[in-house]
């Protein structure tokens, strides 16, 4: 698969997620490692990753971070260290 028709797969999902009823919000990540989490990490609504990699723990801890945070809602985050 081409990293083209990836990109293309996600804008549509997230194009049906947008249309929805759903309150979600869509996280991306870069490139996952398998450390330790660091506990903390960088985050940008509506913009790809700020970095270039990023611990599973923290994206995990960045997915409960928003779930209470209204200006995440029904919006692509990008996070990474």
């Amino acid at each position: 698969m081409e990293l083209r028709e990836l990109y293309t797969g996600l804008e549509e999902r997230e194009r049906i997620l947008r249309a929805g009823d759903l309150e979600r919000t869509s996280v991306r990540p870069p490139r996952l490692t398998n450390g330790a989490g660091r506990g903390t990490y960088r985050h940008a609504v509506e913009a790809g990753p700020p970095g270039s990699a990023i611990a599973r723990a923290d994206v995990a801890r960045a997915m409960l971070d928003f779930v209470p945070v209204e200006t995440t809602v029904r919006h692509a985050v990008g996070v990474s260290d």
